[in-house]
């Protein structure tokens, strides 16, 4: 699904244009959909409406979410573990508006509602996670060993720590699991404000690594140990060079991935010297301390780059 009504199926294995989606406003970025086990849409949403797969708003998903649809993970579908019909759908919430607090909420989308066709859960909507104001828009889930469970993970904004959030059958585990993998501090007050708030996480095929891109901070690769939760080893994939107020000296890393076998990352960097997008390509299969960054391709010049899998 993407923010300008058009979307692609991958059920017969080669990606499908179709049009006509409902999430059309142009400053949404964060779009999350999931489908059953035969690839067909359920629902998606743009963190602020719920759609089922006719692509009408649930009754009760209409505009209710409050997500914060600039952030670039600003929702992230899951399943409800040891429930076959429900999903949660976790947010980025903004509590004022225009200012870097963040926080984290979940809703409950129940598909034996509405016909079948599902809606959101009225006393399980907007339900507070987290609420320290200082999380980042990256968000991400991650399977737990080899169980149905899974962590959803988010960042501070503040600090370099990333924050784990364990969800088994019995909920969400409010407390979290806290990585601190480096000591840097940031801070809200130089104009433009340099913190890690923009950019993105993907994990590994195996669960063992997590890519932190990011837009003003240096993006790194972490490993991960899904059975605690725990981010560690910090290796820094580009070193961003951004320093205020020169805004055309950064590096904004955006979007990223790891190849199928785990040892290729892409990763979407957008040049602000040269006012293009490019794809870097580490290779990490030489081990801590080796990846390097070559250049994949160029994009087109001002414009972000998107990811190409090999």
């Amino acid at each position: 699904m993407f923010a300008d009504q058009h979307s692609y199926n991958f059920t017969s294995g080669t990606p499908s244009y179709v049009a006509g989606t409902a999430v059309s406003d142009p400053n949404t970025e964060g779009v999350s959909a999931i489908s059953d086990g035969s690839g067909n849409i359920l629902f998606y949403s743009d963190a602020e409406s719920v759609y089922d797969a006719n692509n009408n708003p649930m009754p009760n998903g209409n505009g209710t979410i409050n997500g914060y649809i600039s952030a670039a993970n600003a929702c992230l579908i899951t399943k409800v573990p040891g429930d076959c019909d429900k999903y949660y759908l976790f947010t980025i919430q903004e509590p004022i508006l225009g200012s870097y607090l963040l926080e984290l909420r979940y809703s409950v989308i129940d598909m034996s509602l509405n016909g079948g066709l599902g809606d959101v859960v009225v006393a399980q909507n907007n339900v507070l996670i987290y609420t320290a104001s200082d999380i980042t828009e990256r968000m991400i889930s991650v399977q737990k060993g080899l169980t149905e469970d899974y962590w959803i993970i988010v960042r501070k904004n503040l600090s370099d720590e990333f924050l784990s959030f364990e969800v088994t059958s019995a909920g969400i585990n409010n407390t979290p699991v806290v990585s601190l993998v480096s000591s840097n501090t940031y801070s809200y007050t130089p104009t433009p404000v340099v913190i890690p708030s923009v950019g993105w996480l993907a994990a590994s095929p195996y669960n063992d690594a997590i890519i932190e891109t990011s837009g003003f901070t240096n993006s790194c690769l972490y490993d991960f140990d899904n059975l605690t939760g725990m981010l560690s080893n910090q290796e820094v994939l580009i070193n961003n060079p951004y320093s205020p107020p020169t805004v055309l000296t950064f590096l904004l890393g955006n979007g990223c991935a790891f190849s199928p076998d785990g040892q290729i990352i892409y990763m979407a960097v957008f040049d602000g010297t040269t006012n293009s997008g490019f794809i870097y390509r580490f290779d990490r299969s030489g081990g801590p301390g080796t990846v390097a960054p070559t250049l994949q391709t160029s994009a087109i010049p001002g414009i972000h780059a998107t990811m190409q899998t090999r």
